[in-house]
């Protein structure tokens, strides 16, 4: 499985966040690239205004998308960061269902 990792860059919470979950990632078997047109699914890294971005993003790319909240809200990345590693797992087992909301 390929993963775009989208994160608002310059924050250093989420640089880290992402940077961690790419290894993650990574050493589940699965791998990051770099452009959402050449993965299976975009990962959100941040708060709401980061999940519509890459919202757009997945729906350009034709992908699903899935979101770890770093930010205070949360309304829409449902996903924490503590729970990254069997987040990652079940998404790679294909262990969640696609909600279509656009």
């Amino acid at each position: 499985m390929r993963f775009f990792i989208h994160s608002h860059p310059g924050h250093a919470r989420t640089d880290e966040f992402a940077a961690r979950l790419a290894g993650l990632i990574t050493d589940a078997g699965a791998e990051v690239v770099d452009t959402a047109a050449g993965s299976d699914m975009v990962v959100s890294v941040g708060g709401d205004g980061t999940m519509l971005a890459a919202a757009h993003i997945a729906l350009e790319a034709d992908v699903p998308v899935v979101g770890f909240n770093l930010g205070t809200m949360g309304f829409l990345a449902h996903a924490e960061p503590e729970d990254a590693g069997s987040t990652v797992r079940r998404l790679i087992d294909g262990a969640y269902t696609i909600e279509e909301r656009m």
